[in-house]
């Protein structure tokens, strides 16, 4: 989004007017070498710098991102470790990093997105509906050398649109919006799908990832509704406002929907690499109170980077929590008592204080990364008659723990 319109406009600096409609998309708090933070009164030091000058850590285990999005974001899969390893070897310009990246998104407002696969009958049924999606779906048969859950049906399909020629995209894509507005001008009503291929298409009209919208599942989060994309799972974020947990990687394979790099190649072996392990990937929402939930990916061993804690304090004014390690990682927390913690304060002003230290204040738009030790209790508190909402990404080794709460 622009401007005062997006949620990040309260985290820039505003004292020149350059950013009043530039739009902001995109907010990281992490040290992944694509987009390390900096101390703002302190430019020439970066949180990477301090981590390590604190002997604490070498590096945040996780990256943490606030997003305002108004349009279509790529259709893109993010790789398993395996094939992390294997692209960053051959193209590391494209690929940064050699690390997989599965993510967690919390929606802040509603949101709505396209996600994994549709089931085939679903798929073929809007073939059948449509004749412009069934000419770039169909065609002729590839051997899929990569063994996969998906239908190998599906893959097909998904290539045979993928390499389909410019015009021959950009001509279903004008014949299908040509008989969309027809239907408009009888009065009829455009379906959920028909109106999310419309406002794609509408942006570039030879891009095939416009037909994704009847090839993936269309899901809408509510505020604070959540959602865990493991690697090798398509998506695409169309509108709204979210934070993001996620590996400290970049890696991004991109189908359509962008101007950036496009790798087909890539994201068919990816999607093609989902394994029955995926499948079992879940996310636990746990409510401590009325204003604290707490998001875990789960199991535990293959998320081991990050959950995110939300933290809404309106009737509620003041909350106290700790964290204490999970059963599984013992071993791991007694190594590591210390663990950082970043927040993000999205509305109001809110006091935060640790065990004997000063009180920091948070206003809206702050970001904040500080050390937290096991057991140690840390106190959130809202200005007073002021509402305010705080979210909060620390190491999935450990396990919130509400100990009390204050309403006034």
């Amino acid at each position: 989004k622009r401007g005062k319109e997006s949620a990040l406009f309260d985290f820039i600096e505003r004292d020149s007017q350059e950013h009043e409609n530039s739009p902001l998309a995109e907010l990281w708090i992490g040290t992944h070498p694509a987009g390390t933070n900096a101390l703002v009164d302190r430019s020439h030091l970066s949180i990477l710098d301090i981590i390590k000058t604190e002997g604490k850590a070498h590096s945040l285990p996780f990256l943490y991102k606030l997003l305002s999005i108004s349009q279509p974001l790529s259709i893109q899969v993010h790789p398993d470790k395996e094939f992390a390893k294997i692209l960053h070897e051959g193209e590391p310009t494209h690929y940064p990093d050699p690390h997989e990246k599965p993510e967690m998104v919390v929606a802040l407002s509603s949101m709505v997105l396209l996600h994994n696969y549709r089931p085939l009958r679903e798929i073929l049924d809007f073939c059948t509906k449509y004749p412009q999606l069934d000419t770039l779906w169909r065609g002729e048969k590839f051997d899929c050398t990569e063994v996969s859950v998906l239908p190998e049906s599906i893959l097909v399909g998904t290539r045979n649109m993928l390499y389909s020629n410019t015009e021959r995209i950009h001509e279903n894509i004008v014949s299908l919006c040509r008989f969309l507005d027809d239907k408009v001008c009888r009065g009829e009503t455009l379906t959920n799908e028909e109106s999310l291929f419309v406002e794609t298409a509408t942006r570039n009209i030879t891009d095939v990832g416009a037909f994704f919208v009847f090839v993936l599942n269309i899901k809408v989060l509510r505020p604070y509704e959540a959602l865990l994309i493991a690697p090798n799972e398509p998506h695409s974020y169309l509108r709204g406002e979210c934070i993001e947990a996620m590996n400290p990687s970049d890696n991004v394979i991109r189908a359509g929907l962008t101007t950036k790099f496009v790798d087909t190649d890539a994201f068919l072996r990816s999607v093609a690499r989902r394994d029955t392990e995926s499948l079992n990937c879940l996310l636990v929402c746990e409510s401590k109170n009325r204003s604290v939930i707490e998001y875990i990916p789960v199991p535990l061993c293959r998320f081991p980077g990050f959950r995110v804690v939300v933290i809404r304090l309106d009737i509620i004014s003041e909350v106290v929590l700790s964290f204490e390690a999970q059963k599984y990682d013992r071993k791991l927390a007694e190594v590591s008592r210390v663990f950082p913690a970043a927040m993000i304060s999205h509305t109001g002003v809110t006091s935060f204080l640790k065990e004997g230290q000063t009180p920091v204040s948070m206003k809206r738009g702050t970001t904040w990364i500080t050390l937290v030790r096991l057991a140690e209790q840390v106190k959130f508190r809202r200005k007073e008659s002021e509402e305010s909402l705080l979210t909060m990404c620390v190491p999935n080794f450990t396990r919130c723990v509400c100990t009390k709460e204050y309403f006034g």
